[in-house]
């Protein structure tokens, strides 16, 4: 079987289309490749920024639960001191009247 110069000619027409195409669609998965990769980045991004928000979120809670416990020592200091006020304030009864033995 012969090949003809046309047929040589149009075989070397379709390889360069072909081998085009072929670039082509090389620099659409670079491309592609590098979109994918952006997005990467960004879902990465967002997913530190959730978790950076969470543990802000905690911290704040945990900042609010400590105040709230603060201040109920505090609270409780203070109802201390004004009953030993209280108590100092109280008239002392006279010795006779105490009881020598306490629980004997």
């Amino acid at each position: 079987m012969e090949i003809s110069a046309t047929d040589t000619a149009s075989a070397r027409t379709e390889l360069r289309k072909l081998a085009s195409k072929l670039r082509s669609t090389a620099d659409e998965i670079d491309e592609l490749q590098a979109e994918g990769e952006r997005l990467a980045l960004a879902v990465a991004g967002l997913g530190e920024r959730a978790r950076r928000g969470e543990y802000e979120d905690q911290v704040k809670r945990t900042e609010a639960e400590l105040e709230s416990k603060e201040a109920e020592i505090e609270a409780r200091r203070q109802s201390g001191e004004r009953a030993g006020q209280i108590l100092e304030a109280l008239p002392r009864p006279p010795r006779r009247l105490l009881p020598l033995n306490f629980g004997a």
